[in-house]
């Protein structure tokens, strides 16, 4: 079952490749987020699971002011 047993489309150094995000908690909730979107079948390749990714850092990513 997907849902017990997460994979994702994409590594945390893909990720780190193609958004600018580095390693720790943050990643670990961006790589939970994009294995929940693949387990539900909401992610089919790789150009998704980037632009998945780039949106979800968006809106969860600190603030600076």
């Amino acid at each position: 079952d997907s849902l017990f047993h997460p994979k994702s489309l994409i590594s945390g150094d893909i990720i780190k490749e193609h958004i600018d995000i580095d390693e720790g908690p943050l990643l670990g909730k961006l790589m939970r987020h994009l294995s929940i979107e693949f387990a539900y079948k909401r992610l089919n390749n790789f150009d998704e699971a980037i632009y998945n990714a780039k949106q979800w850092f968006k809106q969860n990513a600190p603030k600076c002011d």
